[in-house]
């Protein structure tokens, strides 16, 4: 039995299937990331400040507690940013976290000078001042 009315096309051209370079899409996935966090970690500065500003006012606990936390939220997103960059750091790593647990020792510092009740003899705003500091050298 003969099938007719079929074309039948002999010069069949046949491409090679181009698959998308793996490199390419990684470097636009990590820059694309390292946009957001980027905004992300100057909008927690910004917090930050913001939050410290209103601590020397006020010298309230529950501002400590505020501050701390938006501290803690930012120093958590520098971590995990640090580490989905950069897994393999030596040095550095080692320097970073000499730098965190000295931003922690002057927060509980802060904390235990408020509770004491020495507003009048506390100097919050220098200790504020070398908190920001050191989160902005975590950052850069």
């Amino acid at each position: 039995m003969k099938i007719e009315g079929v074309n039948i096309n002999r010069n069949i051209e046949f491409k090679d299937k181009v698959i998308g370079n793996k490199q390419q899409f990684s470097e636009s996935f990590m820059k694309s990331y390292k946009s957001a966090t980027k905004d992300e970690l100057e909008n927690y500065i910004k917090d930050i400040k913001k939050k410290g500003n209103r601590l020397i006012i006020t010298k309230s606990y529950n501002d400590v507690k505020s501050y701390k936390d938006t501290i803690k939220k930012y120093l958590k997103t520098v971590v995990d940013y640090t580490y989905k960059l950069n897994k393999n750091i030596s040095f550095w790593e080692n320097q970073y976290y000499s730098t965190v647990e000295t931003i922690n020792e002057k927060l509980e510092s802060l904390t235990q000078e408020l509770l004491k009740e020495e507003k009048e003899n506390l100097d919050i705003s220098s200790t504020i001042d070398s908190i920001q500091g050191l989160l902005l050298d975590i950052y850069k």
